[in-house]
């Protein structure tokens, strides 16, 4: 078997190998090994900036840089089975995306990180990386935790397909007029494409699910 272009390792995305039934599979790897880093960090005992918050950059990282190409060619280079192939490894973005968001072993290693004497933006990263968790629900019961999960990845779909709607009107009349600007769903995403991955383990799920 080939290998899959979404996994690979260079510095531009080789969009003409990129197939419907390449996006399963490589959701399907990217998350795994997002649940690897997981376990590493809620595994060890180190709770510095470095073993916790970049580690969790570094997973991030890695989902957004492979799934952003297939966020783009959604837009841009749409066919029914393509689409097809998006939507489910959509669905599986979003819902890793809440576990992750939700994930209280991560949420307790983000709370004993000590960025005192960082510099002020890693203080910030770790006190919004702890804001995020707790709004995702960390904290709530077993029972209420799953139904707030259920409510994120419906939400989370709902906000996709309106991105995919404005993304193909961008697209479609990018030849007669300049992309908009502003705070739009869609003008927001090609941003986060442009800018890279997210900055904390729960704007994973926004962003990983929404390019």
């Amino acid at each position: 078997m080939s290998p899959n272009p979404l996994l690979a390792d260079h510095d531009l995305p080789d969009f003409a190998a990129i197939r419907p039934e390449h996006l399963v599979p490589a959701v399907t790897g990217l998350i795994e090994q997002g649940r690897a880093a997981a376990d590493a960090i809620a595994g060890s005992n180190i709770r510095d900036f470095d073993s916790v918050v970049l580690a969790s950059e570094r997973a991030g990282f890695a989902l957004a840089r492979g799934w952003s190409p297939a966020g783009h060619l959604h837009a841009v280079a749409d066919t029914p089975e393509y689409r097809a192939a998006y939507a489910q490894a959509q669905t599986m973005l979003a819902e890793y995306g809440m576990e992750a968001a939700q994930d209280a072993r991560l949420y307790a290693a983000y709370a004993l990180v000590d960025a005192t004497g960082q510099s002020p933006a890693a203080e910030r990263a770790v006190e919004l990386a702890l804001r995020d968790f707790r709004l995702a629900g960390v904290a709530l019961e077993d029972e209420a935790k799953a139904r707030y999960r259920q409510i994120g990845v419906v939400a989370g779909r709902s906000m996709l397909a309106r991105t995919a709607v404005s993304s193909r009107a961008i697209s479609a009349g990018a030849r007669d007029r300049p992309p908009p600007t502003g705070t739009t769903v869609a003008a927001s995403v090609f941003s986060s494409i442009a800018k890279g991955p997210p900055s904390s383990v729960a704007q994973v799920s926004a962003v990983a699910s929404a390019a």
